[in-house]
């Protein structure tokens, strides 16, 4: 019988060899250092269509994390939008004002389910992946996206089908109140 996590069927377990964080991870990170701009920043995240950057020091070890939302933050609440342009204040602002500094990292050898379970239950978007205290990668929720498409992808591959199996949808809204399901 399948196990149900979070209304989701999971059987591929029995099935699969373990995925460990050095599967899934991307590689090479974008990071930046202490004393780059906001606008660097912005830069980065726009061109590389991300929305996480590891801060590293001279050693490469991880010492904080901006991300979209609090680049975003920074935007609408610093400055007088009427008189001065965002990207020039930017140029201004070290990002090392702005990054979160209590950062989850996780080593490359981890189960991918462990970092799965850490972006779950603390809700953040991403875990810089560190080996021997140093930045090797970075592992995020598109990341974990991707691989349950490939999965995914693979099982309809392996059957020739797709599944006629739904997932369950969950039975609660974001207020925690019970809501109908939807007849089959």
């Amino acid at each position: 019988m399948p196990k149900q996590t979070g209304g989701a069927f999971v059987a591929l377990a029995a099935v699969m060899p373990k995925t460990f964080v050095k599967d899934i991870m991307s590689t090479p990170v974008e990071i930046l250092n202490v004393g780059d701009s906001l606008d660097l920043a912005r830069h980065l995240m726009k061109a590389g269509r991300i929305r996480h950057l590891p801060v590293v020091d001279g050693e490469e070890r991880v010492i904080g994390l901006v991300t979209h939302r609090k680049l975003l933050t920074a935007w609408v609440s610093h400055g007088d939008p009427g008189h001065e342009r965002p990207r020039e204040i930017a140029r201004d602002i070290p990002v090392d004002m702005l990054m979160e500094t209590n950062v989850l990292t996780i080593g490359p050898d981890a189960p991918a389910a462990a970092a799965a379970r850490l972006i779950e239950t603390e809700k953040i978007g991403c875990l810089p992946v560190v080996n021997r205290g140093k930045l090797v990668g970075i592992v995020t929720e598109a990341d974990f996206v991707r691989f349950a498409r490939r999965l995914l992808e693979e099982r309809v591959a392996g059957t020739g089908r797709q599944s006629q199996r739904r997932l369950k949808r969950p039975t609660k809204n974001l207020r925690g109140k019970r809501r109908p399901r939807p007849a089959a």
